[in-house]
Parts: C-alpha cells; structure tokens; sequence
C-alpha cells in the first residue's frame, strides 16, 4: 500500500492510499506514484507540496520529471520559498535550537523537563 497523509488550511486532514492489487508480487512502480499524487491533487483542489521518504522509485528520474513539467506539484518551489522564509528570520533558526533544550555553547545543559 501507498498512502499520502494531506493537509489543507482550514479543512480536515486526509489520508490517500492505493492498495495493491491482491496476487501482485511487484511494488509499486514510479506510475503508481504519479497516480496517486494526481488522485490527491484532484480530491485537494489546489497545488501540492509533496514531501518524500527516501525510496528509490521515489527518486526515480521519471517521476523528478513528471514533478518538474507539472507546475501544480510544487515541491522544489515550496521548499525553496519555506527555506528563504526561515533564513531570513533568525529567531526562528534560535528556536530549533531552544526548544529541544540545545545550544552552540559548550557548557550550556540540557534544560530539565
């Protein structure tokens, strides 16, 4: 099974899954993928930041290219906007830090909890 779990401002969350076919002995091919982000784009309505686990057929070249010649798979264009975002607000870079109790000083504790 593949399963895309999905979030939209002010909607529920969803969870959008393909089974595989009963007696199917292959995974899931690149295509499947690419099915199921379409299934997921039209039951969503709107572009998709698509974040994606290390599997190899996830960095298939040919599902990079469907993603890169469909404007509506926003991935590289989100990351790059979220990433410019945090740069340039160094508080937020402090606050990764801050909250798990770390610090790039050497002789700062880990807070108690």
């Amino acid at each position: 099974m593949a399963a895309l779990t999905c979030f939209k401002a002010g909607e529920r969350s969803r969870l959008i899954y393909r089974p595989r076919i009963r007696g199917d002995h292959r995974g899931f091919a690149w295509q499947d993928y690419r099915d199921l982000l379409v299934r997921a784009h039209l039951q969503l309505d709107g572009p998709d930041v698509v974040v994606w686990a290390n599997l190899n057929v996830h960095r298939c070249s040919r599902l990079r290219q469907y993603a890169a010649e469909h404007n509506w798979l926003a991935i590289v264009q989100a990351v790059r906007s979220g990433m410019g975002h945090i740069r340039r607000r160094s508080h937020l870079i402090d606050g990764y830090l801050a909250e798990p109790g770390l610090s790039l000083d050497a002789t700062t504790q880990r807070r108690s909890q």
